[in-house]
């Protein structure tokens, strides 16, 4: 099944599961697809995003679990291939199932990703580019972890208004890359939080862009999250 340019918009709660029990059938995502409304989208099948996956509002439910009102096993999983994106944009993705989740491409935007605790790295897993804010606001992940790989840009953009906050327990692997709004020159010793939670990992590389000469954004690590700082050179 194709979806295309498409809204999904719910304001209650809606189904798309499979017609029996280890059903081939799946849901392949192409251009834009938002997610809008208060209600909850329940997948049942495997959603591959190829283009962008938009979530703006409510819930999209990735249900893995028995349904006996159905009398089968739902298996529902988003399946992000290399070059699409995930948006979020105030709204929430929850798993059902706590296995280890790779996001490829690029995830973005503010909002929710509800992950179960399981055993081990249990988690999402991103591989290519994260940008988290919309530049400001509030990324969620958990209670399970989120883990960087070595081949991740991270990249936060800074501006008057501060800039976005991740509160996930979080292994740090990539690089990061920290990015001054156009026309905004904070003060040296100003501070701005990255990351809060529980910290293992840090970036290879900090990379800057859009900093004035004589001055250099640091990352300052800590168990409980990551600040990035405005020195002096």
């Amino acid at each position: 099944m194709l979806l295309r340019d498409a809204n999904i918009h719910t304001a209650n709660t809606a189904w798309i599961v499979p017609l029996r029990e280890l059903s081939i059938g799946a849901l392949r995502l192409e251009g834009t697809v938002r997610k809008s409304g208060s209600g909850t989208f329940i997948m049942g099948l495997n959603m591959t995003n190829t283009g962008i996956l938009r979530i703006e509002e409510g819930r999209v439910h990735l249900r893995r679990t028995f349904e006996a009102g159905l009398g089968l096993i739902v298996r529902g999983e988003l399946i992000q291939q290399a070059g699409a994106e995930l948006q979020m944009a105030g709204g929430t993705l929850e798993y059902d199932s706590s296995s280890v989740r790779i996001a490829a491409g690029t995830v973005s935007g503010t909002g929710n990703i509800v992950l179960p605790t399981g055993f081990g790295d249990a988690g999402l897993r991103m591989v290519e580019s994260f940008r988290p804010g919309n530049p400001t606001g509030v990324f969620n992940v958990g209670p399970g972890r989120l883990y960087f790989a070595s081949t991740t840009e991270t990249t936060f953009e800074i501006g008057l208004a501060g800039t976005a906050e991740v509160r996930a327990s979080t292994h740090l692997a990539g690089t990061l890359s920290l990015r001054l709004a156009t026309g905004f020159t904070p003060a040296v010793g100003t501070e701005w939080r990255l990351f809060n939670g529980r910290i293992t990992g840090t970036f290879v590389e900090v990379l800057n862009e859009g900093v004035p000469a004589g001055m250099r954004l640091e990352a300052v690590y800590a168990a409980d999250g990551v600040i990035a700082r405005a020195v002096s050179l």
